[in-house]
């Protein structure tokens, strides 16, 4: 069978004084194999508050556990997908 991974994003939260905060827990097939909080806040440039650093990891993490390397770094992977979309400002 194959493993099948996935996360959820919980406890999003905003003491309204420029610190934010969120907790990711990592699942594999179903079941909670970890989890970690993130700290941001809104002073710094988009991109950086808690619920925002939480899912770039969360997103990342996803998919370095789902894609082989050679299917995201390799000529045509994923990683050469993501720079065309950029590159031509393609949507998708």
């Amino acid at each position: 069978m194959k493993e099948v991974y996935d996360y959820k994003i919980i406890d999003v939260g905003d003491n309204q004084e420029f610190i934010s905060w969120a907790t990711v827990v990592y699942l594999k097939n179903g079941e909670e194999i970890e989890r970690e909080r993130f700290v941001g806040t809104s002073e710094e440039p988009p991109g950086h508050s808690g619920f925002e650093l939480a899912q770039s990891n969360a997103a990342a993490w996803h998919e370095s556990m789902t894609y082989a390397l050679e299917e995201r770094l390799g000529p045509f992977g994923l990683e050469w997908e993501r720079e065309q979309r950029e590159r031509h400002g393609w949507v998708g």
